[in-house]
């Protein structure tokens, strides 16, 4: 009897047991049902970075007196963003009067371009050296902060090219806009040009253009230095129809500055506002000799010859910073 009763309650223990299980299992099923699920969160797929094609670093020098983009006008700050959204991901290598002469300091201390740039009170002649400095040692692009570029450097320079400039409409070198290989000799025969001309002792070349100013003067003699060293056979620096063109071991790309035609309003490379624009200096372009426009010597903006830049005054409060040796 007593095992009947004992089978009894096994059945009937299993029986809640099951029943137990039974409900777990629902409650189980039904939280999971109305918990929100896991999201998985997919990683937008990154854009692979543009190989670069240019033998020319991906660097842009700039220079102004303070060496910073706030201290400038709206209208070239609005110019210098134009520029970096044109080059996603260059480097900015952006030097005042005190940055410039702690890198002559440093790095031409057995040069006389240190005293040089000390005693030199107008803004754009420093500059003019400042720059040349720079791209004869790190390479890179160059460009004057009222430059208004219309493609981007990688475009301006091509695959091959080791050394770019423009020439002006008075057929010196046009160095507002630069791009070298580091250790150019174009760069460096630039900064022996400078030397030669504070000296008082320039190279017969420097004689051979009608410009004014000593940055294109220089460029120009340069230009004409190294080309007769280097590949005295190449008669025509200054191709019609090419942009690019071998002397020796260098690959150069030289465009043309020239006057745009400004008939009608937004007539091609002359908008509408270089087209009301009172101010000759904005209806000027620098071309590939084939016609393409790849820049603008001063942005639309631009109400005179400065373009607000501080370049040109040469007031006793613009001299440089005392030297002092960089840290």
């Amino acid at each position: 009897m007593w095992i009947k009763v004992l089978i009894a309650l096994l059945l009937l223990l299993l029986f809640f047991f099951g029943i137990y299980i039974a409900e777990l299992q629902l409650n189980q099923d039904s939280t999971e049902f109305l918990a929100p699920r896991p999201v998985v969160k997919l990683q937008k797929p990154q854009k692979p970075l543009p190989i670069r094609l240019t033998r020319i670093p991906n660097q842009l020098v700039l220079t102004s007196k303070d060496g910073t983009l706030h201290k400038l006008a709206e209208p070239v700050q609005a110019n210098i963003r134009h520029t970096l959204q044109l080059n996603p991901g260059i480097t900015v290598r952006w030097l005042g009067d005190f940055d410039c002469q702690r890198y002559l300091a440093r790095h031409y201390q057995n040069t006389s371009l240190p005293s040089i740039f000390a005693d030199e009170t107008r803004g754009s002649y420093r500059s003019d050296i400042c720059r040349a400095a720079v791209l004869a040692r790190e390479g890179g692009f160059y460009t004057d902060v009222d430059v208004e570029m219309n493609v981007s450097f990688e475009e301006l320079a091509g695959k091959e090219t080791t050394f770019l400039a423009a020439y002006s409409e008075d057929n010196s070198v046009l160095n507002a806009l630069l791009g070298a290989v580091p250790g150019s000799a174009f760069m460096q025969e630039v900064l022996n040009q400078i030397i030669l001309s504070y000296r008082g002792e320039p190279s017969p070349e420097q004689s051979e253009t009608t410009a004014q100013w000593m940055g294109p003067i220089t460029a120009y003699a340069a230009l004409q230095v190294v080309a007769k060293r280097d590949c005295p056979e190449v008669q025509e620096l200054h191709p019609i129809d090419e942009t690019q063109f071998r002397c020796g071991s260098h690959v150069l790309r030289m465009f043309q500055e020239q006057s745009l035609e400004c008939w009608n309003p937004g007539d091609g490379p002359c908008t509408l506002e270089r087209y009301e624009s009172d101010f000759l200096g904005v209806k000027f372009g620098i071309f590939h000799p084939s016609g393409s426009l790849v820049a603008w010597p001063r942005f639309a903006a631009c109400k005179d010859w400065g373009c607000q830049t501080g370049g040109w005054p040469q007031a006793e409060e613009d001299q440089a910073a005392p030297l002092e040796e960089e840290k």
